[in-house]
């Protein structure tokens, strides 16, 4: 017992859902490889901005959008969007505990993006 208390390292970084589009002949093709992913912020390591920044544009052009509320060390809660290599922060008074990011693109390695984003939270 107590096991749901303690946090593992396999979990600190556990991707809460994935999903992937199927191709539906309504839809134009180029939605048909579209993907998500979405990272919880739940390292107790504070998300430096850079390194998040760093992240998203170190994904290339499978990354079409990322979209979600990170809670970071100097700035407090905050906003992120990105489109087309163009980030936006925004201060948000939303009441967040954990931070997540959506990530939308096509053909998404998932594995990839999973290791690069518990990088984020390693002290150098």
């Amino acid at each position: 017992m107590g096991s749901t208390s303690s946090v593992s390292r396999s979990t600190a970084f556990k991707v809460i859902s994935t999903h992937s589009h199927n191709h539906d002949p309504k839809q134009p093709h180029s939605f048909s490889r579209l993907e998500s992913i979405t990272l919880h912020q739940y390292s107790p390591q504070p998300l430096e901005k850079q390194r998040l920044e760093n992240f998203l544009t170190g994904l290339g052009s499978s990354l079409l959008r990322a979209k979600g509320y990170c809670v970071l060390p100097q700035e407090g809660t905050m906003l992120l969007q990105f489109s087309g290599n163009h980030l936006e922060w925004q201060p948000t008074a939303l009441p967040v505990s954990q931070g997540y990011v959506t990530l939308i693109g096509e053909q998404l390695d998932k594995a990839s993006i999973t290791d690069q984003w518990e990088q984020c939270f390693i002290s150098l």
